[in-house]
């Protein structure tokens, strides 16, 4: 009895770490009520409004439209906005979610493109690139006009 208890106590626990950090994605319909998303987003995440949220734990959310930053190396950037100018530093992944972005990054391991018609040109060695949006370059610096 003891030992199904504690499995039980167990299971729940693990289950309630599973869900902390995840928030829910809901957003409101003109009549005022909500409809539910059907993704949870880590709250890791940075604003979206944000130009250019810091680096933090090796993790960097870039959002903001139509902006030009530059952002020294971070482990992890996401690019969320769309219209950006962007110059970053070294990173291991780099994702380009928004559309219409030119970015260069001094170095990256693997780039992965999500949104569409963005122009990504690395410095050193060429990256590992997943196409799972359309129309989107990554090419080297020396490509760069």
């Amino acid at each position: 009895m003891k030992k199904r208890i504690l499995i039980a106590a167990t299971a729940t626990a693990l289950a309630a770490l599973a869900l902390t950090g995840c928030t829910t994605n809901n957003t409101t319909t003109k009549s005022g009520t909500p409809s539910p998303s059907a993704s949870s987003t880590p709250s890791t995440k940075a604003d979206p409004a944000s130009v250019n949220s810091a680096c933090a734990d090796g993790v960097q959310s870039i959002g903001a439209s139509d902006k030009t930053t530059k952002a020294s190396g971070c482990d992890f950037v996401d690019v969320l906005g769309s219209g950006n100018t962007l110059t970053l530093g070294d990173s291991r992944e780099l994702t380009v979610e928004g559309s219409k972005n030119a970015i260069t990054v001094s170095a990256a391991t693997t780039i992965t493109t999500v949104g569409s018609d963005n122009t990504i040109y690395y410095d050193g060695d060429e990256p590992k690139h997943t196409e799972m949006g359309s129309g989107n370059k990554v090419l080297p610096i020396a490509q760069k006009h």
